[in-house]
């Protein structure tokens, strides 16, 4: 297992062993930003959980897990294999840096294949460069906002017209 895979199997292990450690990592981790698919499709269960309001435990993940996709649940071993994940992982004093883990890794991997897709129109003979640069511009800024916590960034033109527009109001 690679490192940053050992950082989200930390973070699934961390919220099946401790209650409170759901409210550290549901406002930043998505299940999208787990690279392997077992491990995405356990946080997918976690965040179903938690949307709703119920505990987030070992059996309420893996009834969940069954309820989402039964055929998955049953390929990937369900609450047999979620109890060897954490068994395996002892230490969940470091929560906060395998969720900042997770998060970059997400983040690089959408970087790389940005990168990727506009190297490869770049190569493309009728390409324009300016078309491209924009491209990238608001690219990096939907990733930015993307791995912003709290209030989303705005454009800088939506937040001038705003200022505009409260001080006609004052006037």
């Amino acid at each position: 297992m690679k490192a940053f895979e050992k950082a989200e199997a930390a973070v699934i292990s961390s919220v099946l062993s401790l209650e409170s450690a759901i409210i550290e990592v549901y406002p930043v981790l998505k299940p999208e930003m787990f690279s392997r698919p077992d491990l995405a499709f356990i946080y997918q269960a976690i965040s179903n959980l938690y949307d709703k309001g119920e505990t987030v435990d070992m059996i309420t993940v893996d009834t969940e897990m069954r309820k989402t996709d039964e055929k998955r649940w049953k390929e990937w071993g369900g609450i047999k294999r979620m109890a060897s994940l954490v068994g395996r992982i002892r230490h969940i004093s470091g929560l906060p840096y395998y969720v900042e883990e997770v998060k970059r890794q997400y983040m690089l991997r959408l970087l790389n294949t940005l990168f990727v897709t506009l190297g490869a129109k770049a190569a493309g003979f009728e390409s324009s460069y300016t078309l491209l640069i924009e491209e990238a511009e608001r690219s990096l800024l939907e990733l930015r906002e993307r791995c912003t916590v709290g209030k989303p960034l705005e454009r800088i033109g939506c937040t001038a017209n705003e200022v505009l527009q409260m001080h006609r109001e004052r006037l």
